[in-house]
């Protein structure tokens, strides 16, 4: 996926909690160090030339993005065989993107 739409971006902490929150991760505070290097608060991609030349759109909302995401790495990290996982989401995402 190229990117999200305009109302779809959401900023760096907003990620962090909510994937803290699917992987159930209570009381998540992100930790602020004075020496670190400088994290941006918002990453975007521009995906204007996509939707404009290619009339592309996004086929998940962030959301969906990162529940998959982190049910991957879950998945992965209980074992489970990394083929088989992408091959499902894969399966999974083309049955979503013919439904557009």
């Amino acid at each position: 996926e190229f990117g999200p739409t305009s109302e779809g971006e959401k900023s760096v902490q907003w990620i962090g909690n909510r994937i803290a929150e699917l992987w159930g991760i209570r009381n998540y505070k992100p930790v602020n160090q004075p020496n670190a290097l400088h994290e941006t608060q918002s990453l975007k991609l521009d995906s204007s030339k996509a939707r404009n030349l290619l009339r592309w759109s996004p086929v998940y909302d962030i959301n969906s993005a990162l529940e998959d995401t982190v049910h991957w790495y879950k998945s992965w990290l209980n074992k489970a065989d990394a083929y088989e996982i992408c091959s499902k989401q894969i399966d999974e995402y083309y049955k979503k993107a013919s439904q557009k």
